[in-house]
């Protein structure tokens, strides 16, 4: 019987008839072999600073099949149960630190994954401890030096060193940035005979400011992305008879 009603059909209706089983069929085992890929899984997130340094008390959030929320102990670990192999998210935060995001697809089984925390403030220098840190190095021919006079803010600044006509006084360091989108800040002041003197800083040997004469203070910030950058202070004394000129600056800064 159900023969000769199918010899009645005409080709097009048979056609999609059939199509629509091997469709049913299709889906039934897509879905049968995604269900059985599904396991359940267990996570040990470890979280540490760029120094390698165990981070307590960041805060783990995240969602896996249903949301979830911890900390991390005092050895910068927290462990994560009852989750399942499908796609997860996580957010890693703690003040003073740049957050994270991250997305993955867990294995089954325990697994370890490992975060490095950044800073949101890498590096912050008042020289309010009096004296230039091991981070600073002085180049060319006059030593830069920390001094009470005229500071931005709190007690200290920095200023560049005596230099001879046609002679420099450099200021460097190299910071690390650990994620895009990094603002550096400092803020500076001029006393320089203006044509005669000048105050520059590069970046990795490219110049991003030139001053020359007589100003308070002002500010001067950049973006940098993730990389390492070396930074350079410099004061040029191209003629004058008195050493009193120079550069000042203060409240260097490398944040988010």
């Amino acid at each position: 019987m159900v023969l000769f009603r199918l010899k009645k059909m005409k080709a097009k209706q048979f056609f999609w008839l059939f199509t629509g089983v091997l469709l049913v069929m299709t889906l039934a085992t897509c879905d049968k072999e995604s269900v059985t890929s599904i396991s359940t899984c267990a996570l040990e997130i470890n979280v540490v600073d760029t120094s390698g340094r165990a981070v307590p008390a960041a805060e783990v959030k995240g969602f896996n099949t249903t949301e979830f929320a911890m900390a991390t102990d005092s050895i910068g670990r927290c462990q994560v149960s009852d989750l399942f192999t499908v796609t997860t998210k996580v957010r890693i935060s703690k003040g003073g630190y740049s957050t994270i995001y991250d997305e993955f697809l867990p294995q089954s089984g325990r697994s370890t994954i490992n975060y490095t925390l950044p800073p949101s403030t890498a590096f912050l220098d008042g020289f309010e401890s009096g004296t230039l840190s091991d981070e600073w190095s002085n180049w060319g021919f006059g030593n830069w030096y920390v001094t009470t006079y005229y500071p931005h803010s709190g007690t200290y600044c920095t200023h560049s060193g005596n230099v001879d006509n046609n002679l420099y006084s450099s200021l460097k360091r190299t910071v690390s940035v650990y994620s895009d989108g990094m603002t550096l800040s400092f803020w500076y002041r001029l006393d320089t005979v203006e044509y005669f003197h000048f105050f520059q800083f590069f970046i990795n040997d490219e110049q991003m400011l030139s001053q020359s004469g007589y100003s308070s203070w002002r500010y001067f910030e950049t973006t940098l992305n993730k990389g390492t950058y070396e930074l350079n202070w410099k004061f040029y004394k191209e003629y004058s008879s008195a050493n009193r000129y120079g550069v000042w600056i203060d409240d260097v800064q490398l944040s988010e």
